[in-house]
């Protein structure tokens, strides 16, 4: 028969498709044939994720409508068009967009439903009438083409990675292991895959890094940062304690539910980090003018604040050393911040003259307001376990004229705390970007905080003196009262985390002075390292002089001639009886 000559075949002559042929091929395409209603949701949840290798879903739609097209071909374009002329029409395009495999399978599907012999085809569409004939043998043994391969499973280069390489390989990360052994894995390694991959070099073993990396993955060895979830009682944590801290977190939340309760005012407090005065770097990169970079010193050192030479509080501003000691205070109900920062040291009464400094502003929003309650970690200067925090809240509550209502967090959980991501968080994200020069740079740099919601920060700078070490006495601690409640009252715990300070009963005369200001000075608080060895060698070579002279003392007291002393009895006294008669005598 011609390849030129038209062939219009007879309907009855052309085998009928099987019925069940394209539900055959979507079994060996895919096991997902059939597909879920897009409004089930149940049925989308089980559906299974598609593994690297695996056909799309556009890759699927396109063979099943190959499948479609040519199962229709004998009865629609075979009735319109000749068949050279389709396939004259229709193949130069199909080889081209096409893969091998199922431009094969197309061809053999035309030989094997129409009349044309295969070396027909074969010259039609330019090929081999062997490619045809496999087309054709695939068509009859019912093998649909894969569309998302090119080869088979199986073929292709052989994989270097041999048995003898994998036992190398896991050699070399169990030499580099160390940590804890668990499903007999050891937890780290200092394995590398560059050094991993010298080491089968010079064992002649050429492999990619691409090929141990892969071996990693299938090792389950992720490169991965530490996970912050253990914390420092957890080891030691009894169940008592957990139920403790469980019941403390309760409370917290029981309280915060209630922050509507306009009698209340509830605070959440804690210090930040103590920032370095002067030209150090900035820890972020900002925007500047090009050519206006701002210098910094080349390492970070810390220059204590020489109060000798200050002349009034805008010097103190000014001056580019010392160190500022942001104390913040977190209205939840308003969204406002305050700080106070001082420049000496984070002791309780540095908390207690930093609310009192803000209350004022506090209860204008809080007009009805006759309790405090104040929500702190368990550390710091406001530490549960510390009696001078309890004695510096009981004045508190003498000055401001109502009771005073304590909540720790409890050990380890200080970063519950809301005040490190509603308040310190956003002023923390203007230090990176800036150099704190002195404490004015501090001042600005937190009264500019806020954020969408509406957070608003007041600042101001607490030139007061708090010295370090003040323990109150048992008076003092006798003037107030001090109730605990909560979870750690009748609990064998001895940390006490929740309690109502009453100090409304203190008497004017029984409240200490005033603190006094880094002006009344007459010496530095803060002392150089240099300045306190000089000091502790003052006092060593003090010491060694007194012992010296008591030395000396003792070797003349030595050296000195003795005086000796008779030996015997020492005469007895006499008595009143014996006496009279040698008195008498005398007369």
């Amino acid at each position: 028969m011609s390849s030129t000559q038209e062939i219009r075949p007879d309907s009855s002559t052309i085998p009928s498709v099987p019925d069940n042929y394209s539900e055959h091929v979507d079994k060996h395409v895919c096991s997902e044939s059939k597909t879920e209603a897009p409004g089930n949701k149940s049925e989308k949840k089980k559906r299974k994720k598609r593994k690297k290798g695996d056909p799309t879903p556009q890759e699927l739609n396109t063979q099943r409508l190959l499948i479609d097209v040519v199962e229709r071909l004998p009865d629609a374009a075979m009735k319109i068009f000749s068949i050279s002329f389709f396939l004259r029409l229709i193949l130069p395009f199909l080889k081209l967009t096409l893969q091998e495999s199922v431009y094969r399978f197309f061809l053999g599907m035309i030989s094997f439903y129409t009349n044309l012999t295969n070396k027909e085809i074969a010259e039609i569409a330019e090929c081999s009438p062997r490619l045809v004939s496999r087309g054709r043998t695939e068509v009859a043994q019912k093998r649909a083409p894969c569309v998302y391969r090119q080869r088979k499973t199986g073929t292709g280069r052989k994989s270097k990675m041999t048995k003898e390489v994998m036992a190398e390989i896991k050699r070399y990360v169990e030499l580099r292991s160390y940590g804890p052994c668990t499903q007999g894995i050891q937890q780290y390694t200092i394995a590398t895959i560059k050094g991993c991959q010298g080491m089968l070099k010079r064992k002649g073993h050429h492999l990619s890094r691409g090929t141990i990396f892969a071996y990693f993955l299938a090792a389950s060895i992720r490169c991965r940062m530490n996970k912050k979830l253990l914390y420092g009682n957890q080891k030691t944590e009894t169940e008592a304690q957990k139920a403790i801290r469980h019941a403390q977190f309760d409370l917290i939340n029981e309280y915060l539910s209630n922050i509507d309760d306009p009698s209340k005012i509830i605070l959440s407090v804690d210090t930040k980090k103590k920032e370095i005065l002067g030209q150090n770097a900035a820890k972020k990169a900002g925007f500047t003018l090009q050519g206006k970079e701002p210098l910094s010193e080349d390492h970070d050192f810390y220059q204590p604040l020489n109060v000798k030479t200050l002349t009034g509080m805008d010097d103190l501003l000014r001056r580019e050393e010392g160190k500022g000691i942001p104390y913040g205070i977190y209205d939840w109900l308003m969204n406002k911040g305050y700080v106070n920062i001082g420049i000496t040291s984070d002791t309780p009464e540095f908390v207690r003259y930093s609310i009192r400094r803000f209350m004022p502003e506090i209860l204008k929003d809080h007009p009805q307001a006759r309790e405090l309650v104040l929500l702190c970690d368990g550390g710091g200067s406001n530490n549960s376990r510390c009696t001078a925090f309890r004695y510096q809240m009981a004045l508190l509550s003498k000055e401001i004229g109502m009771k005073i209502t304590v909540i720790h967090y409890p050990p380890y959980r200080s970063k519950f705390n809301k005040i490190e991501r509603h308040l310190f968080a956003f002023i923390s994200k203007n230090f990176e970007r800036s150099q704190l020069i002195n404490l004015q740079r501090v001042l600005d740099l937190v009264r500019s905080t806020n954020t969408s919601k509406g957070l608003t920060v007041k600042a101001e700078v607490d030139p007061g003196y708090y010295a370090t070490g003040k323990k109150p006495t048992e008076e003092q601690m006798n003037l107030f009262s001090c109730e605990y409640f909560g979870p750690t009252k009748d609990a064998e715990h001895t940390s006490k985390l929740s309690y109502i300070i009453d100090g409304r009963t203190i008497k004017d005369s029984d409240i200490p002075a005033d603190r006094i200001t880094v002006f009344d000075l007459k010496e530095n608080f803060d002392l150089t390292k240099k300045e306190k060895e000089r000091q502790k060698e003052e006092k060593k070579q003090a010491k060694e002089k007194r012992q010296k002279a008591r030395a000396e003392k003792k070797a003349c007291e030595e050296s000195a001639p003795k005086v000796k002393k008779k030996r015997g009895r020492k005469p007895k006294p006499k008595s009143a009886s014996a006496a009279e008669p040698e008195s008498q005598a005398v007369a």
